[in-house]
């Protein structure tokens, strides 16, 4: 393996401290007009979170209808929302309405803060448990995507969780990971990969039991919600909406997505381009993750190829999701202190630390570029399982 002569501390400190000092101002930034009792971009405080909360409170009346239904959907927030024009729509499936209904017993401020508090602590467990170092935990928790899922108001701390959790425990405890992949279905494109993997790696337990979760999930929402939240949620069309998003969406958002897809849409206005390159880095990633699961001892390895895959083989993914690739920088960063980085893997790390904060910016200035950065961070990892007996006697976690 072609390795740097030493570890370049200024790389790693400067990265690092650009990470927190570019959080903060992001989060100061983004929350600077509500300071002044001003709606920015049409939110409040929270932003995505007045969507959770106003669902909480629709499921807690049974208007499941109206959750599913974007016009009826904001109906139900203040007119000062309603005339700003800000796009509303809940396109999680209805086993998501178990957890999001709590929220319906706190007003919308303690709401927020509960939901930012407990994800924050769900978060943590993976980042403590599978990571030995107590110093690159608390790096884990308090990374640039933490900052911006509390800015939001989003739940890529929750989901993140249960995507690093769930493959963690494939080997040790597969039947609790199976059923963790179960609940990871409240975002199914972040579980695209898995049954490949767990096929692949003839991880037959795991893949049965996330099976049992995921149909029980679905028999149990009807039994509580009734088989009409299931019809309201296939006629909101949920894929037609996200399509419709990649393809024609506009503002800020759109700067969120760092997929292939939308980069390459943004790059050359071709959509037809921007499917085929989405095809194909689909085709890569997949070839990838076969690979891995197959070839691969090392579950950290092999489970850092499918995160990181998972960035690159849907066209429809926010920066607020890749909570579980900060988990991936932070292990390539201990492993690399500890052994030795590939060439240029450092300074990749550090700009793939601060991709979620920084690409927003990037993206309006006319540099959507982030997936470079991902599949460059894939094509490492793959290299590094190709010489993987070097890494044999080095596990950072038993």
């Amino acid at each position: 393996m072609f390795l740097q002569a030493k570890t370049s501390k200024f790389i790693l400190i400067v990265g690092m401290l650009v990470g927190f000092l570019g959080s903060f101002k992001f989060v100061y930034s983004d929350n600077q007009d509500f300071f002044k009792g001003e709606l920015s971009r049409g939110q409040v405080l929270g932003r995505d979170f007045l969507n959770w909360w106003t669902v909480a409170n629709l499921a807690a009346e049974s208007k499941y209808n109206d959750i599913y239904n974007p016009e009826l959907l904001v109906s139900h927030t203040s007119n000062d929302i309603k005339k700003s024009g800000v796009v509303f729509n809940f396109a999680y499936p209805p086993q998501t309405l178990f957890p999001v209904s709590v929220l319906s017993n706190f007003s919308y401020i303690k709401a927020l803060i509960l939901w930012s508090f407990i994800g924050v602590f769900i978060f943590s467990i993976p980042a403590f448990i599978f990571q030995k170092s107590k110093l690159f935990s608390l790096l884990v928790v308090f990374s640039p995507t933490t900052f911006l899922n509390l800015t939001t108001g989003q739940n890529g701390l929750f989901t993140g969780a249960l995507l690093i959790c769930g493959l963690m425990l494939l080997e040790s405890k597969p039947i609790l990971s199976g059923l963790l992949f179960g609940l990871l279905t409240i975002k199914p494109h972040l579980g695209l990969l898995i049954p490949i993997a767990l096929i692949a790696g003839g991880y037959r337990k795991a893949f049965i039991w996330a099976v049992i979760s995921t149909v029980s999930l679905i028999i149990v929402s009807v039994i509580f919600f009734g088989v009409g939240v299931w019809d309201a949620w296939f006629n909101n069309s949920p894929w037609d909406y996200s399509k419709n998003f990649i393809e024609s969406g506009v503002g800020l958002a759109i700067f969120m997505q760092p997929s292939p897809f939308v980069s390459i849409r943004m790059l050359f206005d071709n959509i037809n381009l921007a499917w085929f390159f989405q095809a194909l880095s689909s085709i890569f990633t997949v070839g990838c993750v076969i690979y891995a699961f197959k070839k691969c001892k090392l579950l950290e390895l092999k489970v850092s190829v499918l995160i990181v895959a998972t960035y690159l083989v849907t066209p429809y993914i926010h920066s607020y999701d890749m909570t579980a690739f900060s988990m991936v920088i932070i292990w390539q960063l201990s492993r690399g202190i500890q052994r030795g980085f590939i060439y240029g893997e450092q300074t990749l790390l550090m700009v793939a630390w601060l991709m979620p904060i920084s690409m927003m910016p990037l993206g309006y200035l006319g540099f959507p570029v982030f997936p470079l950065v991902t599949l460059t961070l894939l094509i490492f990892l793959m290299y590094k399982i190709k010489d993987y007996e070097r890494f044999n006697d080095d596990l950072i976690f038993k």
